[in-house]
Formats: structure tokens, C-alpha cells, sequence
């Protein structure tokens, strides 16, 4: 078991996990989804991994939303 095989594989997992849960039927926010979900910079995943850190915080103002629709 390679550590970067299964940190691939555990990213396409949540990733499709995610998508199918958010099952958009306008194109433009599906695409939306996975572009916010696959960036590498601003995206969910940071390398091998998840980015959710805590506490939670409100978004500063002005600030752009991730999900470009």
C-alpha cells in the first residue's frame, strides 16, 4: 500500500462521493462543483490532504466565493 496511491484514490472517493451527493442539473454549477472540489490551489484537497480546519469561520466580506457559478 503506497501512501500516495491511496491518498489519490481517497480524494476521487470524496470527490465522487460529493458529486453525486450535489447532483446539479444545471451544467454550470456541476462544473462549478468540480472545479472548487480539483483545484489544487483554492480546492478542497491541499496535496494529499483534506482541508477542513477548525474552528469554522465566516468568510471575511468581500471576500470572492470559491465556487464560481
Amino acid at each position: 500500500m503506497l501512501p500516495s496511491q491511496v491518498a489519490e484514490q481517497v480524494r476521487r472517493s470524496i470527490v465522487d462521493y460529493l458529486q453525486t451527493t450535489f447532483a446539479f442539473t444545471r451544467s454550470e454549477l456541476r462544473d462549478g462543483l468540480e472545479r472548487f472540489l480539483l483545484d489544487p490551489e483554492r480546492g478542497l484537497f491541499k496535496g494529499p490532504y483534506l482541508s477542513i480546519r477548525l474552528p469554522y469561520k465566516k468568510a471575511p466580506a468581500g471576500e470572492p466565493v470559491p465556487l464560481d457559478v
